[in-house]
């Protein structure tokens, strides 16, 4: 969604990509629960309803997103747990990245401990 295009739209792209969430396509589901976590069109709640449903079909960018909120203090979804769990479960193509995101989320566990 470029803004520097005449036609950007974005209310009109989110009501289609809300159909499209709605029929259970995962990449819109993924791109909804991007926008909700921006500036301006920040909503939590939805960004995780849409990650979740994402992630949940096997979409691993959305599982690390969703993984990444859970790890944010600053939110109010902080689960550490949460968060270590779509780790270890969650399918992510770059298994390096994976362990290293992995290895902070626990260490970042045992150090509040």
């Amino acid at each position: 969604m470029d803004e520097d295009l005449p036609c950007y739209d974005m209310e009109k792209a989110m009501k289609y990509l809300q159909k499209a969430g709605d029929r259970e396509n995962e990449y819109a589901q993924y791109r909804l629960g991007k926008i909700y976590l921006t500036p301006g069109y920040e909503d939590i709640d939805l960004a995780e309803k849409w990650l979740k449903a994402s992630a949940d079909q096997g979409n691993e960018y959305a599982a690390y997103s969703l993984g990444k909120m859970y790890m944010d203090e600053d939110l109010p979804c902080y689960d550490m747990e949460k968060a270590i769990n779509i780790y270890k479960r969650r399918q992510i193509r770059k298994t390096n990245m994976r362990s290293i995101v992995l290895e902070k989320f626990i260490l970042l566990r045992d150090m509040r401990i």
